[in-house]
C-alpha cells in the first residue's frame, strides 16, 4: 500500500478547508486536501444565475432530498449529492440534509450574506468577539465583503469592498419599519462581492473569489505546498496506541479501494454532520465510543436556524422612480432581542405591468438542546460501505414562537406598506432547510463541557482539529459562513504556531 507523508491533512474543501489550506500553505506546511466528491469543472459548475431566474422545482428520483433545495435544478443538480448512494437516517422528526460532494463544496452555492456575530452571540463560548475580530477582518478582505458603518453592536461593522446604495424600494421598507417599530433598524445587506477571475488558472477558471477554490485553494496551490485528492471519502481517523492521530483511512469513491494517508496534523472541515459522522466512525480501542467522545458529548447540541419565507409584489404605484431601476436591492433587519433576523431581496420584474418583487427570508435562533443530536446508524451504509449519519433534530416551542412572531411581523409590514403577499411559508419549517447546521462538536473551557478547546483542538486527540460549523456553541441569527471562516483562520494560526514549536 502506497503511503504519502504530509504535515497536515484537511478533510473537506469547502469554507473551512479552503481557509485552512491557504493559511497553512502560506506558512510553508505541506498540506493534503481530501475531497469526497469530484473535481470542479468550470464553467459548468459555476452558476451565475440569480435565484429569481432558476427553473425549479426539479423532479429527480435519485435526488429526492437535494431536489427540494431552492437552488437545485437541471443546471445545478450535478453539484448536489446522489441521495440514493448517500443515505442518512432520521428519528421521529424530518431533517433536510443538503449536500454537495464536489471541489469547493457548498461554497459554490451560498447566498454570500456576511454578518459578523456579536459579543452577545459569543456568550457561553470559550472565545470572545475580540478574539475573532482580526480574523473576521482577514477573511472579509479575501472575499470582498461590503463595508458597513451601521454602528449596531448586534452586527459589528466591517468589510473592505464598496458598499451598495439605497434604492427607493429599500428605503420604503426602511422608513416603514423604523417609523412603526422603534426597537428595529433596517440596514443594507453585507454581501461577499469579489468575482474577479482574471488571475485564475485551470482547473479553477471562472471560480469567483467568493468560493473556496477562488479564495483558498488557488492561493494555496500557488505556494506549491498543496496536494488535492478528489473522490477520496474518509472512512475513519487512524490513532496510535498513544492516543494521537497519525493519518486517515480513505475509500476511493470510484474504485472502492481502501488506502491510507499519513500526517502529524489532522483537520476536519467536512461540514457539521459529516465531521461528526467521521469522528463516530473512528471508534477504536482507545476511543470505543468515537474520537472526541470520551465524555459522551459528541453529536449533541446540533442546531439549524428555523426559517420563514414570504414572497410578493410591491405595486408600481408605491415606487416614485420614473427611471425603471432594475438594480437588485438587498436589505437586512437584524435581531433586536426578538430572536430572528430578516433578509429582504428586491428586484423589478418586467412584464406587461411592471412591478417590484420582494423575497423576505427569516432566520430564527435555535437553542442548543442536548437531545438534538447526530449519531451513526451501523445498520445502513453508503456507497462506500461506511455507516451513515443518524439525525434526530427538532424545533421546539421557543423556536416555533419565534417564527410565528416573524410571520406576524412580515404580515403587519406588508399591510402597512401595501404589499401583495403571493406566497409564504412559516408554519412548516423543517430542520436542515436553512442549510445552517452547526454544533455537535462544541468548543468549551474543559473536557467536561465540550469536545474541543478554544482553538478547535480535540480534548481527546491533541493533533486533531475540527474547524467547521460543528464547533459552534450557539447559533445566533446571522448566517454562519463568515464566522466559520474566521474561526478556521484563527485555529489555523494556532496550528501553525504549535507545529513550529513542536507542540502538536
Amino acid at each position: 500500500m502506497e503511503i504519502h507523508h504530509y504535515d497536515a491533512i484537511i478533510v473537506g474543501s469547502g469554507f473551512a478547508g479552503g481557509v485552512a489550506a491557504r493559511e497553512l500553505c502560506d506558512a510553508g506546511l505541506k498540506v493534503l486536501i481530501l475531497e469526497a466528491g469530484r473535481e470542479i469543472n468550470p464553467p459548468t459548475d459555476i452558476d451565475p444565475r440569480d435565484p429569481w431566474d432558476r427553473s425549479y422545482p426539479l423532479n429527480n428520483e435519485r435526488q429526492p432530498i437535494q431536489s427540494k433545495h431552492l437552488l437545485c435544478d437541471e443546471i445545478t443538480k450535478n453539484i448536489f449529492i446522489d441521495d440514493l448512494a448517500n443515505p442518512y437516517s432520521i428519528g421521529d422528526n424530518p431533517f433536510m440534509w443538503f449536500r454537495s460532494r464536489i471541489m469547493g463544496g457548498r461554497s459554490l452555492l451560498w447566498g454570500k450574506a456576511c454578518f459578523r456575530m456579536s459579543k452577545y452571540d459569543f456568550k457561553g463560548w470559550p472565545i470572545s468577539y475580540d478574539d475573532l475580530k482580526p480574523f473576521y477582518e482577514k477573511v472579509e478582505s479575501w472575499i470582498g465583503v461590503q463595508q458597513s458603518n451601521d454602528q449596531l453592536e448586534i452586527i459589528p461593522d466591517g468589510g473592505t469592498a464598496a458598499s451598495s446604495e439605497w434604492g427607493e424600494a429599500g428605503l420604503l421598507f426602511k422608513n416603514t419599519v423604523e417609523e412603526n417599530w422603534k426597537d428595529r433598524k433596517v440596514v443594507l445587506c453585507r454581501k461577499a462581492t469579489l468575482n474577479d477571475t482574471s488571475q485564475v488558472s485551470p482547473p479553477y477558471s471562472l471560480c469567483p473569489q467568493t468560493t473556496s477554490p477562488g479564495f483558498g485553494l488557488l492561493p494555496a496551490l500557488r505556494t506549491k505546498n498543496l496536494t488535492i485528492q478528489t473522490n477520496a471519502v474518509v472512512r475513519k481517523i487512524l490513532v496510535n496506541t498513544d492516543g494521537k492521530a497519525h493519518g486517515v483511512e480513505i475509500v476511493d469513491r470510484i474504485t472502492k479501494k481502501i488506502r491510507q494517508e499519513k500526517a502529524p496534523i489532522i483537520i476536519l472541515g467536512a461540514s457539521t454532520i459529516e465531521s461528526i459522522r467521521i469522528m463516530f466512525n473512528s471508534a477504536c480501542e482507545q476511543f470505543p465510543n468515537g474520537i472526541g467522545n470520551s465524555n459522551g458529548l459528541l453529536g449533541h447540541y446540533v442546531m439549524d436556524h428555523i426559517a420563514g419565507l414570504s414572497i410578493g409584489q410591491i405595486p408600481k404605484k408605491l415606487i416614485n422612480s420614473t427611471t425603471h431601476n432594475t438594480k437588485k436591492e438587498h436589505i437586512y433587519i437584524p435581531n433586536f432581542s426578538h430572536g430572528y433576523g430578516t433578509m429582504i431581496d428586491i428586484k423589478m420584474i418586467r412584464s406587461t405591468d411592471e412591478y417590484y418583487q420582494y423575497c423576505a427570508m427569516v432566520f430564527g435562533e435555535v437553542l442548543p438542546y442536548w437531545d438534538n443530536r447526530v449519531s451513526i446508524n451501523k445498520n445502513i451504509v453508503d456507497e462506500c460501505g461506511i455507516p451513515v449519519a443518524h439525525i434526530d433534530v427538532k424545533y421546539k416551542e421557543k423556536e416555533r414562537k419565534i417564527i410565528l412572531n416573524a410571520k406576524n411581523f412580515i404580515q403587519s409590514l406588508a399591510k402597512l406598506i401595501g404589499l401583495n403577499i403571493n406566497y409564504e411559508r412559516f408554519d412548516e419549517a423543517i430542520p436542515g432547510e436553512s442549510i445552517h447546521e452547526v454544533g455537535g462538536a462544541r468548543m468549551g473551557t474543559s473536557k467536561e463541557n465540550s469536545v474541543l478547546n478554544n482553538f478547535n483542538q480535540c480534548w481527546d486527540v491533541r493533533n486533531l482539529f475540527v474547524l467547521d460549523g460543528s464547533c459552534f456553541v450557539s447559533s445566533g441569527t446571522q448566517n454562519p459562513t463568515l464566522t466559520i471562516m474566521a474561526i478556521a483562520a484563527r485555529a489555523s494560526n494556532f496550528i501553525i504556531n504549535e507545529y513550529h514549536k513542536d507542540r502538536i
